[in-house]
């Protein structure tokens, strides 16, 4: 998951990065470009349950980072996932009630991934991210 923060453009703003896979949502807030919470927590085997679950998280991990960390203002949400059913509709509207909250998908094109086909999921993405070596 860290390794997906160097595929993200530099920027002075706070970052969460979300990445969903099959069966797990790992979140990271960066400040300064720098990690200052990282979570990783499995997803209930229910899509509903599992879209509900998605939403509680994200909530409480932004909250606890502006708590904790003291971070305010706008934050930017980059989200990873494999495909664009998995929970990515759930955190557009986690995104569009709160305050303060831009919604970025990484794939293709966007961030640091290269414009090219055949980018399967999240984790050809962590390879990527620690293959690169050079600043945004």
């Amino acid at each position: 998951m860290l390794a997906l923060t160097a595929l993200l453009p530099a920027v002075p703003t706070p970052v969460l990065l979300a990445a969903i896979e099959e069966r797990a949502l790992a979140l990271v807030v960066l400040a300064g470009g720098k990690p200052v919470l990282v979570r990783h927590k499995p997803l209930p085997g229910d899509a509903a349950r599992a879209e509900a679950f998605i939403g509680r998280e994200l909530s409480r991990t932004l909250a606890h980072a502006r708590e904790q960390d003291k971070l305010s203002g706008p934050v930017t949400v980059w989200l990873a996932s494999a495909g664009a059913g998995e929970g990515s509709e759930r955190v557009e509207r986690w995104a569009a009630a709160e305050s303060g909250v831009l919604v970025r998908r990484l794939g293709v094109g966007a961030g640091r991934v290269p414009e090219f086909t055949g980018v399967p999921d999240v984790r050809l993405w962590s390879l990527l991210g620690t293959a690169w070596g050079g600043q945004a």
